[in-house]
């Protein structure tokens, strides 16, 4: 089953509202995400690419894997109780801040999109590309 991005906006709400601890979770609207996002683009993309790993300012480190579970190795590269962003490629891009432990449960209950995290002083950028393959910076 092919979901379009707008029915995968609402699939990411519902694996959010799944969560015990759902108040974590903030979606950040308006001029602050506007402004988040402008920071993370400034650090780490060139230009206004179609997808940012298509312009990543330094060679990432990449990752691949046989199977289809890339999700479940973000906490090797960040802490499962760190606060980060989640960036979601979908309709529109959308920003979450919320714990890496819940990215790994929100991604594992939803369709396939492309994400990008990154901790809160946008240090370290991970992404799992539309090939499955995840890209470190």
């Amino acid at each position: 089953m092919c979901l379009t991005k707008d029915e995968k906006y609402l699939e990411l709400r519902e694996a959010i509202n799944s969560l015990d601890d759902k108040a974590e979770v903030i979606e950040i609207q308006n001029v602050a995400k506007d402004n988040i996002i402008t920071d993370i683009m400034n650090k780490f993309v060139v230009g206004n690419p179609r997808v940012w790993w298509l312009a990543f300012k330094r060679k990432p480190k990449s990752f691949s894997f046989d199977d289809e579970f890339q999700y479940q190795r973000i906490s090797q590269f960040f802490d499962n109780n760190d606060v980060c962003y989640l960036i979601t490629e979908l309709d529109t891009i959308h920003l979450f801040k919320l714990s890496v432990r819940n990215i790994i449960k929100i991604i594992g209950e939803c369709s396939f999109f492309e994400y990008y995290i990154t901790d809160l002083k946008m240090q370290n950028l991970l992404c799992e590309t539309d090939h499955g393959d995840l890209l470190y910076l």
